[in-house]
């Protein structure tokens, strides 16, 4: 993604294609199933826009959905992060943080982040039980961040006890599962 256009690349393909054109500059963009993404965006930083690629496939611009099939949200970002967390799409950036619930498209405040970031990442991990959502680095003002917050299926934000190891900002963060690092032959205790 990028802030006016996408890119596209075929799952048996090693070229990128040009994907669908985006109509509301981005601030963040997250995927909600196998065919369909949300942006988040437009002039006043709280729209969301929805493609789906079984519509037209997955670089036509026919794949996007009306405009009022989402809620704009409470608030307007500048470089917010976004991600899908159990269910939700969690919208955070500047301190404050608006949760979209997928199914209903019911709009709610979350609980206010510990600091204002700008330029960070949000990361999803764990499961039913013990999920969490980590805000990674980013920028308060001018300042570059290592502290990471750590938000608990009760909505709260806590410091994490670990930093970066240094400071990042307008980086990106992947949530990856055991399965997906560890092969056949790991051991048990040594595997990530």
């Amino acid at each position: 993604m990028h802030h006016h256009a996408s890119s596209f690349l075929p799952s048996d393909s090693m070229s990128w294609l040009e994907g669908p054109s985006l109509f509301i500059s981005l601030e963040c963009a997250v995927r909600i199933s196998e065919e369909r993404f949300l942006v988040i965006g437009g002039q006043d930083r709280k729209a969301i826009s929805e493609f789906d690629s079984v519509r037209a496939g997955a670089t036509s611009n026919s794949g996007w959905l009306a405009g009022d099939t989402w809620p704009d949200l409470l608030n307007g970002r500048v470089s917010p992060a976004c991600a899908v967390w159990g269910g939700r799409l969690v919208v955070a950036g500047e301190g404050t943080v608006d949760i979209v619930y997928l199914a209903t498209k019911a709009l709610a405040r979350g609980e206010d982040m510990l600091s204002s970031r700008r330029h960070f990442s949000l990361a999803s991990i764990g499961e039913e039980g013990y999920m969490r959502l980590l805000a990674l680095g980013g920028a308060v003002g001018l300042a570059g961040q290592s502290s990471v917050e750590v938000m608990a299926e009760d909505g709260v934000w806590q410091e994490a006890t670990g930093t970066l190891r240094a400071a990042r900002s307008n980086s990106g963060a992947v949530s990856l599962t055991r399965d997906m690092v560890c092969t056949a032959q790991c051991e048990a205790d040594r595997c990530p």
